[in-house]
């Protein structure tokens, strides 16, 4: 290939040569020579490449100069090419002596507006750009509705307000206006409720509206009772006479004392009572264990039997808070077994008057009625044992102090009552329900536990009150403990 073109190079220069040596003017236009010297080199490299083909089809290059490749991406060594001018290949290598790229940034800050967040971006000539300190959108900040068309009844209205900062206005539509009601015209009918022992009649008038009025159409009448009838014989506990209202079957009771020949002793006086040195040894003898709050310290015994000592008397019904047919229900913060001596103290005290309640009976009202029974706390609070026995419809009242105590056992009321530490509570953080019934000569009540049963019997009226519970959750929001059912 390199014999072939120094043979070409000689050639045109044995053709300068006998152009000169014949005498013939040589052109000095640079542009003419320089055609005329293309035009010959065009004309001997067709006639040398088609001798050429026929000998041989690979190209003899003739590369151009060497040009850097763009797009070398930054700290990564480029590329140089460069392209054959006679069939267009082309060469690539590294570069040579092509220095590193460092990109050279021109900052533009563009700023927020209410709905674009706001940013700097950086361009670098290479074409490398970065976005970066974005600033949130701050959002519109529209002015006061104004009212563009008013609301009727017919059609809606419509009012717009427009921001602040870049003019964007919103639209909405007002809501028709309502016509104005119907004129009303009372139309009543009556509904007379006759007058009864307790109540007076009225005449009461109502409109389908809901518009009503009353006027009174005749006087309460007041009971009309029987005779008195023996209905419990005094025996340990005060008898019962019952008569009943002969128009609405209201019931009156009144008790008869247990011993009419031997004077009562006298009640002391005060809420402040101390107890002797032997009330106090009785007390520190006892094994009390059950507890209001948890039931945990009390030996198991059987729910079924008589209990020992227990008087004779054919309205008491014991109930144990262990009872297998309900000990176990859950309710609320706790079981029955653990917190149902509240409920239990109520139903043994209603079942003195006839009422036959259920432990279970009794809870399921607290709890569904009142917050006072294992909602916040566990077992029940002296409000609640008050709101159980006045649900029952008897006469409930608080007791303050030993000698109200004392004259209410006397006249043969039922007490229910929360106790502390002493007879029936082992510890002093917790609390313990029992009922009480009668007095004896010797200033003692007959007890009900409902949780240990072997602790039924008689107690010393002083000590029992005595050891009354003084519990934050038993003195909430009335501060009574004890209470007398009549």
């Amino acid at each position: 290939m390199k014999a072939r073109l120094l043979m070409l190079l000689l050639y045109l220069l044995l053709l300068c040569s006998c152009a000169e040596s014949a005498g013939e003017p040589v052109t000095t236009d640079p542009q003419t020579e320089a055609q005329s010297a293309q035009t010959q080199v065009s004309d001997s490299l067709s006639d040398t490449e088609t001798d050429l083909s026929s000998e041989e089809s690979v190209c003899s290059h003739v590369f151009g100069e060497w040009t850097t490749k763009p797009a070398a991406e930054e700290g990564v060594e480029g590329e140089e090419e460069r392209v054959c001018t006679l069939c267009g290949e082309t060469e690539v290598r590294k570069a040579q002596n092509l220095p590193v790229h460092v990109h050279n940034y021109t900052e533009t800050v563009y700023l927020p507006d209410c709905t674009e967040d706001g940013f700097t971006q950086k361009v670098c000539p290479c074409g490398d750009t970065v976005t970066d300190h974005i600033v949130k959108a701050p959002g519109h900040r529209f002015g006061e509705w104004i009212t563009i068309s008013a609301p009727t009844t017919q059609q809606e209205g419509v009012k717009s307000h427009t921001c602040e900062v870049c003019g964007t206005t919103e639209k909405e539509s007002v809501e028709k206006l309502k016509l104005p009601p119907v004129f009303h015209v009372h139309v009543y009918t009556e509904t007379v409720y006759e007058p009864t022992c307790t109540e007076n009649g009225y005449i009461l008038s109502s409109c389908s509206c809901g518009d009503y009025y009353t006027r009174e159409s005749g006087q309460k009448s007041g009971h009309s009772f029987g005779e008195w009838r023996r209905v419990l014989a005094p025996d340990v506990y005060c008898g019962l006479d019952r008569r009943d209202c002969i128009a609405c079957g209201e019931v009156g009771m009144r008790t008869v004392p247990v011993y009419t020949e031997v004077p009562w002793p006298t009640p002391p006086t005060g809420d402040d009572d101390v107890t002797t040195d032997e009330e106090e040894g009785n007390a520190s003898l006892s094994d009390g264990s059950a507890s209001g709050t948890s039931g945990e310290n009390g030996s198991e015994e059987s729910d079924e039997g008589t209990p020992p000592d227990q008087p004779v008397s054919p309205t008491i019904t014991y109930y144990s808070q262990r009872d297998s047919r309900w000990g176990n229900v859950e309710m609320g913060c706790g079981i029955m077994k653990n917190n149902g001596c509240g409920p239990s103290a109520i139903a043994i005290a209603m079942s003195y008057y006839g009422i036959n309640v259920t432990p279970l009976d009794v809870a399921e009202w607290l709890y569904e009625n009142t917050i006072e029974f294992n909602h916040a706390f566990h077992g029940i609070s002296g409000t609640g044992l008050r709101l159980g026995l006045e649900h029952y419809g008897r006469e409930v009242v608080p007791i303050e102090n030993y000698a109200q105590l004392y004259q209410h056992l006397k006249l043969g009321a039922v007490v229910v009552g929360c106790h502390g530490q002493g007879y029936f509570v082992s510890k002093k953080e917790n609390s313990h329900c029992i009922t009480m019934v009668g007095l004896d000569e010797n200033g003692k009540t007959y007890c009900y536990d409902p949780y240990t049963s072997s602790k039924n019997g008689f107690y010393d009226v002083a000590c029992l009150w005595a050891e009354r519970s003084e519990l934050e959750v038993d003195l909430r929001q009335e501060g009574i403990t004890h209470f007398a059912v009549y």
